[in-house]
């Protein structure tokens, strides 16, 4: 099943150049990391996750706050994300509203929430 989602959720490295990145780390273990993609005012979530050995210990809440930190910094106005189904309480939490849904792109049927945040 996980074969299904590689294309959508690799990084590459151009991107991890381009785009701002923030990652968590304790040691030499990653527990974390976001990818945020600005365009003019618009900005977007590209990537956000959170290894489960750290869920619910603030590493998801601390890179969202030094996203959205990051975001005002460029100017963005506006940050959107498309949240996995699942992780859709979590943005919510951090002050992220729903506006609306789109189609998966690797599981047929599967509806991911559209969210939205003012910076």
């Amino acid at each position: 099943m996980l074969k299904a989602f590689e294309a959508e959720l690799t990084v590459t490295e151009t991107a991890i150049v381009e785009d701002t990145v923030a990652v968590c780390v304790s040691g030499d273990e990653i527990l974390g990391f976001c990818r945020l993609v600005v365009d003019g005012e618009e900005g977007e979530v590209a990537d956000c996750f959170v290894s489960p050995c750290a869920l619910r210990q603030g590493v998801g809440a601390a890179l969202m706050t030094h996203l959205k930190d990051a975001a005002r910094a460029a100017g963005v106005k506006r940050l959107e994300v498309q949240s996995d189904p699942y992780a859709e309480k979590f943005y919510l939490t951090m002050g992220y509203t729903r506006f609306s849904q789109s189609p998966s792109g690797s599981v047929p049927g599967r509806c991911l929430p559209l969210l939205e945040m003012m910076v």
